[in-house]
C-alpha cells in the first residue's frame, strides 16, 4: 500500500525530527495578565514556516475575530500597534466545523 504525503504528515515529521529555528515566550500585558505560552517556528521544505503555538488563558477564541501580524515586535508602550511598523499579514479566526 502506497502512503500519500499530506501537509499533516509533513508537519508531524517536521515537529518530530527538527528543532525550532526560533521560539517566542508569550506573556499577557496589563489588560490580560493571565495569558502565557510558547510559540515555536520551524522551516519547511517548501520555503514556508510552520508555527506551533501553545497558549494558556486566552479569551473565548470561538468567536470570530481578526489576527494581525506586524513587521516589528510590539513595544508595549505606544498605541494602537505598539510602534510595530507596517501590518504585513492578517487573518480571520473562525470556529472549526
Amino acid at each position: 500500500m502506497q502512503h500519500e504525503t499530506t501537509p499533516r504528515l509533513t508537519f508531524i515529521q517536521i515537529l518530530e525530527q527538527n528543532h525550532p529555528q526560533a521560539t517566542a515566550w508569550i506573556s499577557g500585558g496589563s489588560q490580560a495578565p493571565q495569558i502565557s505560552g510558547l510559540v515555536k517556528f520551524y522551516d519547511t521544505p517548501y520555503g514556508g514556516t510552520l508555527v506551533e503555538a501553545e497558549v494558556f488563558g486566552l479569551p473565548n477564541i470561538n468567536m470570530p475575530g481578526s489576527s494581525n501580524y506586524y513587521a516589528m515586535p510590539d513595544d508595549f508602550r505606544t498605541q494602537p500597534a505598539g510602534n510595530s511598523g507596517d501590518k504585513i499579514a492578517c487573518g480571520t479566526i473562525l470556529p472549526s466545523a
